[in-house]
C-alpha cells in the first residue's frame, strides 16, 4: 500500500513539476501534451521500478529458502556478497537500512564523507511547538537540474498544509526553497496516507552546484510529546538528475528529532 500511495503523490508532483515549468516556458500557454507524456513517462518509469524492486525481493526470499535447504558454499558466498552497507542507491527505494550506521542522532554523528548526500541535521523540539522548520540538504552536490525527494516525517508529527491543489485533489505543503535551488520552479504536495511531503523540482537551463539547503518544510509537534522522545525522519530521493540526463546515486540516511 505504501509503495502504491508513493507512486500516486510522486505521479502528482511530476505532473505539476511539467505544468509549472510548462507555464515558465510560456506564461500564456496551458500544459502542453508533450509536458503530460513526460510527466506519464516518468511516472510509469516509477512503476516499472518498483516491479524491479519486487522482483528482486522475491529473489531473495527465495535464496534465504533455498539456503536453509542446502548450506553449499557457493549460495553462502553469493549471500555474502549480496549485502551492502554502504547504503547507497541510484534511487532512495531500497537505499535506507535500520543499521547504526544510517542513523543520524547527536549523540552518533552521521559520516557524510565524499558521497553525495541528503537528508535532515538532527535537531531538537518542544512539546506543542508550531510550524518547526526542517531544513532537508545536500552534501557533495554532484550538480543537478531536476529531481524529485520525498520526506517521510514521523506519523506523529504533523506537516504544515495549505490550500487543495484542485488539479491533483492535494493539500499543498508550505515549503521554502533554499539557496541551492535559487531560479527553480517547483511543486510540493501532501500524502496524508503515508504522511509524505513530496516535491518535485527544474531549474530548465540552470544547475545547482551549491552545497546546503535544498527546502524548508514545517511541522507542529504533538502537545503532550513526552521528554525524550526521538522522532526519525526519512528521505527518499526519485531522481536529482544534471544537465547529462544521468540520475546520480544518492546517500540518505535517516535523522532523528529529540523533545527536550
Amino acid at each position: 500500500m505504501i509503495r502504491v500511495n508513493k507512486l500516486k503523490i510522486t505521479a502528482c508532483i511530476l505532473a505539476m513539476t511539467a505544468l509549472l515549468c510548462g507555464c515558465q516556458k510560456n506564461t500564456d500557454s496551458t500544459q502542453t501534451a508533450e509536458s503530460s507524456g513526460a510527466a506519464s513517462s516518468a511516472a510509469e518509469s516509477g512503476s516499472e521500478a518498483d516491479s524491479d524492486v519486487s522482483a528482486a525481493d522475491g529473489s531473495s526470499a527465495d535464496k534465504a529458502e533455498s539456503k536453509s535447504d542446502s548450506k553449499s558454499d557457493s549460495q553462502n558466498a553469493e549471500n555474502s556478497g549480496g549485502s551492502d552497507a554502504s547504503g547507497d542507491s541510484g534511487n532512495a527505494e531500497g537505499s535506507e537500512k535500520d543499521t547504526t550506521e544510517n542513523r543520524w542522532t547527536a549523540d552518533h554523528p552521521y559520516e557524510i564523507g565524499s558521497k553525495a548526500t541528503i537528508a535532515v541535521e538532527p535537531f531538537t523540539v518542544k512539546a506543542g511547538d508550531k510550524n518547526v522548520p526542517v531544513n532537508v540538504k545536500i552534501w557533495n552536490n554532484p550538480g543537478f537540474t531536476s529531481g524529485g525527494i520525498q520526506v517521510y516525517p514521523d506519523s506523529a508529527l504533523s506537516p504544515v498544509v495549505g490550500e487543495i491543489e484542485e488539479l491533483v485533489d492535494k493539500p499543498k505543503v508550505k515549503i521554502k526553497l533554499g539557496t541551492t535551488m535559487d531560479g527553480f520552479m517547483y511543486s510540493a504536495l501532501y500524502g496524508e496516507e503515508d504522511n509524505v511531503v513530496g516535491i518535485g523540482f527544474a531549474g530548465g537551463d540552470h544547475q545547482s552546484l551549491d552545497n546546503g539547503i535544498l527546502f524548508t518544510f514545517y511541522i507542529d509537534v504533538p502537545a503532550d510529546a513526552k521528554s525524550g522522545t526521538k522522532y526519525e525522519i526519512r528521505c527518499n530521493v526519485d531522481a536529482l538528475s544534471g544537465n547529462d540526463r544521468k540520475n546520480a546515486k544518492v546517500t540518505v540516511p535517516v535523522s532523528v528529532i529529540t523533545v527536550e
